[in-house]
């Protein structure tokens, strides 16, 4: 983080910096976007911003920067969140997210091991299809569900 000269605007509220930090995202603009999201899931008087989908998009961010220590400790953040409604898209999400940065480190074994995890934890999830549908244009018939 330190390494990134930008500073976002001081005068905008969170929720401004919460917009501006996802038309970043979304434009690709990660330097902008990992600051400005590291800086609302760390804020100290409010967890409004301390979401799973802002520590994914955080994640996100940093992956795209190269930076993977950050980005996995993001991803820790999402898998140790205690159990809410809507978190099992994220923790899926954050697996999958896992494994491919465990491939691109060649930490082969970590990597299969998160798409293992994904796919026990998330038999149905569309994660999974992708994993079930990308191997060499191969189609495998999902996990049967019990």
């Amino acid at each position: 983080l330190a390494g990134i000269e930008y500073r976002p605007p001081s005068h905008l509220l969170p929720n401004q910096l919460h917009v501006l930090g996802l038309s970043y995202f979304q434009a690709r603009d990660d330097e902008r976007a990992a600051v400005i999201f590291t800086l609302l899931t760390t804020l100290e008087d409010s967890d409004a911003y301390k979401t799973p989908k802002n520590h994914l998009i955080a994640a996100v961010a940093w992956y795209r920067l190269d930076n993977f220590s950050m980005a996995d400790a993001y991803l820790e953040k999402i898998l140790k969140a205690p159990n809410q409604e809507g978190l099992a898209r994220f923790r899926a999400q954050a697996r999958l997210w896992k494994s491919v940065i465990a491939e691109r480190t060649n930490k082969h074994v970590y990597s299969q091991y998160w798409l293992t995890d994904l796919v026990d934890n998330h038999p149905h999830s569309g994660e999974v299809e992708l994993i079930n549908n990308s191997a060499k244009g191969a189609t495998r018939e999902p996990a049967a569900s019990h």
